[in-house]
């Protein structure tokens, strides 16, 4: 048996990604899973791997320290929390247990109990490791400290891109030999036909709409389009508005049909694809250490991709190809958006959308299931050799 457990998230989030994970995991393992979570969490993943067809995984409801707490205050109850997962997968006899996520705390309890559990724990962590950039990271300032702590010969971290792989081994040369790098999972939609004319031509921003995160630009950038090419543009930004007030002030030039709250999945869906292709703005240095959920959703429905170069972006465009445009400026972009519009590229885009579906297999289950076996096989030679 395999036992996975989500120790922070609650309700909707990550639930697209642990399903996809368990699918993953049933896909590389004939054993049997027991997921453990939030009951909210919990019954919404259900429901998603009932829907998916993925099999073979029992779940368990448990307690988890409430969201907000950062830091020490989550000391007390992650380890609580991690010393009864690790007893509950010893009663199971289970091999391994796989923590779909960590924190600060939790990772820092990990490394006190995995010596003596007797069993080898997997670690994937998201956006914790921004805080390996400076002022990075959201309130886990001292995540670096405890990542870079000695680590215990049972733990190991799966991190979802050999990019971050590289940039986390750089921040933390100790962990050399404890990490395998896997593609992010996901279970792609099949998506109806896309044959735009161009006209307009219809440019989406995916994601948190942030002015960090680009807002400010995506305004800027669509003004000076529709203005160059009025009636040839249109700009929609997909997900929660959180700079309220400066969505407010560009709505004459970008739709904005969330508000401050998440798109059920099914209209999130719907309005990306209303685009033709998927915008992302995020400054140069972003996603270093984390991954683009916003980018595999554009993927997933196949919507070529128009976005500013970074480590992660140009790591996507590498295993998948021809797959949209990346941009070293913004400049370069806003000419390109003026090109497309004048000379919409129907061969070119039905080119791209096949790159697209041939490429997003390197996220699909089949594939990441056989690099977390690797990752796990690769864990029992080391330990017979040493």
């Amino acid at each position: 048996m395999i036992v996975v457990c989500e120790p922070e998230c609650e309700g909707y989030e990550h639930v697209e990604f642990n399903v996809a994970l368990l699918a993953s995991l049933r896909r590389a393992f004939e054993e049997p899973v027991l997921f453990l979570a939030e009951p909210g969490h919990l019954g919404l993943v259900a429901q998603r791997c009932a829907a998916a067809g993925v099999g073979g995984v029992a779940f368990r409801p448990i307690a988890v320290p409430p969201r907000h707490l950062k830091g020490l205050a989550r000391m007390l109850p992650d380890g609580r929390l991690h010393r009864e997962v690790l007893s509950l997968a010893r009663s199971r006899d289970a091999r391994t247990v796989l923590f779909t996520s960590t924190t600060t705390a939790s990772l820092f309890a990990l490394k006190l109990l995995v010596g003596s559990s007797g069993r080898r724990c997997a670690v994937v962590p998201h956006a914790v490791l921004d805080s390996l950039e400076p002022g990075g990271g959201n309130g886990e300032r001292w995540f670096p400290y405890v990542l870079r702590m000695p680590n215990p010969a049972g733990l190991r971290f799966l991190l979802l891109s050999p990019s971050i792989e590289t940039a986390v081994l750089a921040a933390a040369p100790g962990l050399t030999g404890a990490t395998a790098a896997i593609e992010h999972p996901y279970l792609f939609a099949e998506p109806p036909p896309h044959h735009p004319d161009g006209r307009p031509v219809r440019f989406a921003s995916i994601g948190v709409a942030l002015r960090e995160k680009g807002l400010a630009s995506l305004v800027d950038l669509a003004r000076s389009t529709v203005q160059a090419r009025p009636g040839k543009a249109a700009f929609a930004h997909v997900g929660p508005v959180l700079d309220l007030e400066l969505a407010e002030g560009a709505r004459d030039v970008i739709a904005f049909p969330a508000t401050r709250g998440f798109l059920g999945r099914e209209a999130f869906e719907r309005e990306i694809l209303g685009s033709d292709y998927a915008l992302f703005l995020y400054p140069k240095g972003s996603y270093r250490y984390s991954v683009s959920g916003a980018l595999l959703d554009a993927v997933s429905l196949l919507r070529p991709i128009i976005a500013l170069r970074n480590p992660y972006f140009e790591h996507c465009f590498e295993r998948m190809g021809d797959i949209g445009y990346l941009c070293d400026s913004l400049t370069q972009m806003e000419e390109l958006l003026r090109e497309l519009c004048a000379r919409f590229p129907k061969s070119h885009y039905a080119a791209q959308q096949q790159e697209l579906r041939k490429g997003r297999e390197v996220f699909a289950p089949v594939a990441v299931g056989a690099s977390l076996r690797a990752a796990l096989e690769g864990w029992d030679v080391q330990e017979r050799a040493a």
